[in-house]
């Protein structure tokens, strides 16, 4: 399958979405290194930072320099409020300029070839909305070749998986989790979408949620009932790596007041 070709495809471009928290915005500045030192760039970036008069003004200015040289277009959100992981995703989203738009989360580490390899999906199938695998703290990433062969779970996969009657609340107790069915690690909470999606399916805020698990289950499950044109692929291309400094379960939910900024975690404490 050759996914990192390109030839004779219609190129796209790519919006790249970095919502974090006052606290985790410490761990931005290697997470632009790593996309500026991957195979393929992506052509804009934005961070969305929740809190952003809360968090270390020094590691802001890291960022907006690291931006400048390093990518195309760089745009910093800076919400004077707290914004939960729906809401945050969302405004990022309005600002992206390019077809596709593709999630990150601060605390995690993508494969070097990311964006290169979700590109060449979206030129090559005709897919909305894309998910694929990750891996864990301590796993080394291998590399993708165009002849390389991986499990792909296409639209018709997905509804019987998802959907086994046809209704969209099906999901509920169909599973619990998104991609559950393809008893793979599915990255839930960072999919690539074509900006065209947002015109349908928007990320939403807790209260709003009508299954009540969580913000990335429902825009997943929404997009693939809504639009059915959705792909999942068993390629690692995210490194889950739990940060210690992050926002506690209680800050996350609004139940307690958000608290002082993080320091950059030390090399011996990082997973």
């Amino acid at each position: 399958m050759p996914i990192l070709t390109g030839t004779g495809l219609r190129l796209m471009n790519l919006s790249l979405v970095i919502p974090c928290t006052h606290r985790d915005v410490v761990l931005v500045p290697d997470l632009l290194e790593a996309y500026a030192n991957g195979a393929e760039r992506p052509d804009q970036v934005i961070v969305s930072v929740s809190n952003a008069h809360m968090a270390d003004g020094a590691v802001l200015e890291r960022i907006a320099a690291i931006g400048v040289s390093r990518f195309a277009e760089i745009l910093i959100l800076k919400h004077p409020r707290r914004m939960f992981h729906g809401p945050n995703r969302q405004a990022a989203s309005e600002r992206a300029i390019h077809e596709l738009i593709c999630y990150q989360d601060a605390d995690d580490t993508p494969h070097p070839q990311r964006i290169q390899i979700v590109k060449r999906l979206f030129e090559q199938y005709d897919i909305m909305h894309l998910n694929h695998s990750f891996c864990f703290a301590g796993t080394e990433f291998r590399q993708v070749h165009g002849a390389l062969q991986f499990m792909i779970w296409h639209q018709s996969a997905i509804a019987g998986g998802c959907f086994p009657r046809g209704r969209l609340h099906d999901c509920v107790e169909a599973q619990q989790a998104y991609g559950a069915f393809t008893e793979r690690p599915v990255q839930s909470g960072q999919p690539v979408i074509r900006r065209e999606v947002l015109e349908k399916v928007r990320w939403k805020d807790w209260g709003e949620l009508a299954f009540g698990i969580a913000e990335d289950y429902e825009f997943n499950m929404e997009c693939a009932y809504v639009w059915r044109k959705s792909m999942i692929v068993d390629i690692p291309l995210i490194r889950y790596t739990p940060f210690a400094g992050r926002e506690t379960v209680e800050e996350m939910l609004g139940l307690a007041p958000d608290s002082a900024p993080s320091a950059v975690p030390s090399p011996a404490s990082q997973p």
